[in-house]
Parts: C-alpha cells; structure tokens; sequence
C-alpha cells in the first residue's frame, strides 16, 4: 500500500512541478516554505555546536496552536535529556515564526533547529532527516504523513 501512495504523491508532484515556479512567484507565504519543504535547505541545517554528536529528539507541530501547546513538552524534554538537540519542525509559514520566536531565541533556546517539515516526498523527508539526524520524532497532534512515517520506520526511528 505504501508504494502505491509513494507513487500518487510522486505523480502528483510532478504534475505540479511546472507550476512551482508560479506559485513560487506570486504567493509570499508559498515562498518562504517551499525550497525548504522540498528538502532544499542549500546546506546541512546548523545544529548548536555544543550538542553536535549528541542524541537529537525531532519534535513537530503544524501549525501556530500546535506550536504554542508544544511549549510545555519542548521545556520537559529539554530539562529532562539536556545533553540531547531538539530539532523543531512546523509546517506552516505562521507556525515557523512562533517556533522561532519561542525556541530559538538568544536567550537560552530551547531548540537546537527550527526547520520546515518537509513534504510527504520520499526525497524531502530523506534530506531532510539527514540534515537533522534524529534518535526520536515526537508528533504533538496528528498530523501523520505515510510516506514519513514509512521513512522513520525503515530507518528505525522511533515516532511517538
């Protein structure tokens, strides 16, 4: 089953493909988000220098609420694995915003990474994942993608 929907969302894609550039152009919002959703991040996203090698703990929310209701876990997480990064992930553009403004702010951040969930494309959860290199993904509500949680799998990544 998950090869088939590997294979809609790889055709679906590459019937939008032409028009990315478009969306790219005209929608501020899309433009912010889109290199990054596809995995394109122009380099390996930078993870504080103190906890490189260190367990990484990958924690999504969705959107602006999730990203607030994760403010607690992301804390609890914090003080009870100090020694571990916290990679970040929302996926929309409001929801990166309030992540940056509540974990990566100068003052004692409580993540190491605040990035762009990738799309469910084999290729963006793969760069992706390898640019965060996770021990662990927490999901903070349902947002359940098959083809990451197919990836997470095989790479024998636990999701809670």
């Amino acid at each position: 089953m998950i090869y088939f929907y590997q294979a809609l969302t790889l055709i679906g894609f590459i019937i939008l493909l032409p028009f990315l550039p478009l969306i790219w152009l005209v929608s501020k919002k899309r433009r912010a988000s889109l290199l990054p959703r596809l995995g394109f991040t122009g380099s390996k996203i930078p993870a504080s220098e103190d906890r490189q090698g260190e367990p990484c703990i990958w924690i999504h929310a969705l959107s602006v609420g999730e990203v607030r209701s994760a403010v607690p876990l992301v804390r609890a997480v914090r003080k009870r694995y100090p020694q571990s990064r916290i990679a970040f992930t929302a996926s929309t553009k409001t929801g990166m915003e309030t992540a940056h403004q509540l974990f990566s702010g100068p003052k004692n951040p409580l993540a190491d990474q605040v990035v762009y969930f990738p799309f469910d494309l084999g290729f963006a959860i793969r760069k992706t994942t390898q640019n965060i290199n996770p021990d662990v993904v927490i999901l903070v509500e349902t947002d359940l993608w098959p083809n990451f949680l197919y990836q997470m799998y095989r790479g024998k990544v636990p999701v809670v």
